[in-house]
């Protein structure tokens, strides 16, 4: 895994649209907003020339000059790094005007974005072995009080402040942009057949592929929670600057992975009132809709997991590889030829999976959907655990199916953590993450807290 080098002092910050710009409000002045406030703090800004275009559908301009844009920008010496202008609809039209082997075999570079950015922040790590920042988009760090989330990510992003263990500079501890692995993944060539490079990676190999020295520190951020959040903002074309409007608290859930309230499978040859492990009717007779509910009583719902509550969450951590995003995107990567996540998965089994996940325009339905499709594809085969934001279109249940139900009845199966409602995603604030990061996921109580280390 290779990791940009930090945003110096004075560095400059390059921004590109390859989804939404900054054309219309409130983006457009929350963005010039912003952007006096980094010129204040010293830094450069080298614009891309979408990040003011309208031009495009679902995104600021046409799939073509997006994804020239993207390229030029990542490519470009001239920024030190890159923050996208919005989230949008159709990102994932502009894949095919990128040379993914060229960004694989590039020096690495931060890229930083949510939403619909998921088509960049997911490519990089999955195609490219490169890691990213799943934060905030640029107008966000116009508002008028920046939150500590926005405060994080740029923390994040420059290397400094308080979440930093073994920052730049720190004679105990070296560059992460020093540990750039062997470019491995570049050289499979992004345009080989997948099920060929997948089949490449035998035991010995993903064990010798990065040796890994026990006393070698790396690099480490750690972000934590937060108390509050919104569920609805105040930011609109009259008041563009506003800050988070918070007003709910934080109160996390929690699956310890034991399958306790799990329903039992029916034993073999079982009577009239039997139900199978997926929770359809046994093939004994009673197949009357009638019948139903009768058969599929309490005890037998496949939702009946044991989920915890804020304080009642007894100390918990586990680690791995972090990756995910929005799985509006994911679901649509899936099984295209962009799809290198059995490649990744297999590169860092020994590490495991952190799933981080979060949803838009996804109802409960959709989001079982989604999980069901993610297992079927076998995403979730060396999984450690999951991070589950909030749901922007999901926070009443639909059909009797909630949010939380949803998820569980494909990760509750895996046997690892699920913790939901975290900060993450489209209801602010937000956590900002490093897909690709070696992640350490500490929960006790309402407290959740992720130490990311920059390991290769």
């Amino acid at each position: 895994m290779k990791y940009g080098k930090f945003l110096p002092e004075h560095g400059t910050i390059g921004f590109v649209a390859p989804s939404f710009g900054c054309s219309i409000e409130p983006y457009k002045t929350a963005f010039e907003n912003a952007l006096r406030r980094w010129k204040r703090q010293g830094y450069h800004l080298d614009l891309g020339p979408n990040c003011y275009a309208s031009a495009g559908i679902g995104i600021s301009n046409s799939p073509r000059l997006c994804g020239e844009e993207l390229m030029a920008y990542y490519l470009k010496e001239d920024n030190d790094c890159l923050i996208s202008c919005g989230g949008g609809e159709l990102m994932c039209e502009i894949l095919d005007y990128m040379d993914w082997d060229q960004i694989a075999a590039a020096p690495a570079k931060w890229f930083m974005g949510y939403s619909d950015n998921t088509n960049m922040t997911y490519l990089l790590a999955t195609i490219c072995d490169t890691a990213s920042i799943y934060g905030p988009c640029a107008a966000t760090f116009g508002m008028s009080r920046q939150h500590q989330a926005i405060k994080d990510a740029f923390a994040l992003i420059s290397g400094k402040g308080p979440g930093w263990k073994g920052i730049p500079g720190d004679d105990a501890a070296p560059n992460s942009a020093d540990y750039d692995a062997d470019p491995v993944k570049a050289g499979t060539g992004y345009a080989a057949d997948l099920l060929k490079v997948a089949t490449d990676y035998d035991a010995d190999d993903v064990k010798s592929e990065v040796v890994r020295d026990s006393e070698t520190s790396y690099p480490t951020f750690t972000v934590s929670g937060y108390p509050k959040w919104e569920l609805e903002g105040k930011k609109d074309e009259e008041n563009p600057l506003a800050s988070y409007n918070l007003t709910e608290r934080k109160v996390l859930k929690f699956y310890d992975g034991s399958a306790k309230g799990l329903p039992q499978p029916a034993a073999e040859g079982a009577g009239a009132a039997g139900v199978d492990g997926i929770g359809s009717v046994a093939k004994s007779g009673l197949a009357l809709a009638s019948d139903l509910a009768v058969v599929l009583g309490p005890a037998a719902r496949p939702e009946t997991f044991q989920v915890l509550t804020g304080k009642e969450i007894p100390q918990t951590s586990f680690s791995g590889r972090l990756l995910g995003g929005c799985m509006d995107c994911l679901v649509n990567l899936l099984g295209t030829r962009y799809d290198y996540t059995e490649v990744f998965q297999e590169k860092y089994r020994e590490d495991g999976i952190i799933w981080f996940l979060e949803a838009c325009d996804l109802n409960a339905f959709a989001i079982r959907r989604a999980m069901w499709q993610m297992e079927h594809a076998d995403w979730f085969r060396y999984v450690k655990g999951f991070l589950i934001g909030r749901p922007l279109n999901a926070l009443e249940p639909t059909m009797g199916l909630d949010r939380y139900q949803a998820v569980l009845d494909v990760a509750g199966r895996k046997g690892v953590p699920v913790v939901m409602d975290v900060d993450l995603g489209h209801l602010p604030p937000a956590m900002p993450l490093v897909t690709g990061s070696y992640a350490t996921v500490r929960v006790e109580g309402n407290e959740i807290s992720v130490e990311m280390e920059m390991r290769p």
